[in-house]
């Protein structure tokens, strides 16, 4: 029981919308999503979204609107 109570605590939020890069179609109406960081998420879509060029964002496992296209995450050194 632990376990699934830590689970739970650590789970990503699915309503936070991310925005992320089309990089193809997994199926018919699913789109497979890279967000800035890396992360592959397959998101629900019944528009027609063209692999490596368009941005989106996603909203709990949706595709909601076409989003701008992000710069490269800044990073620092400390």
């Amino acid at each position: 029981m632990t376990n699934e109570i830590v689970k739970k605590i650590f789970r990503p939020d699915s309503t936070v919308p991310v925005d992320g890069l089309v990089i193809s179609r997994k199926a018919a109406g699913l789109w497979l999503v890279r967000d800035r960081l890396g992360k592959v998420i397959t998101a629900r879509s019944d528009a027609t979204w063209r692999p490596m060029v368009d941005w989106v964002t996603v909203q709990s496992g949706r595709i909601v609107a076409r989003a701008q296209r992000r710069g490269e995450i800044q990073t620092y050194e400390v």
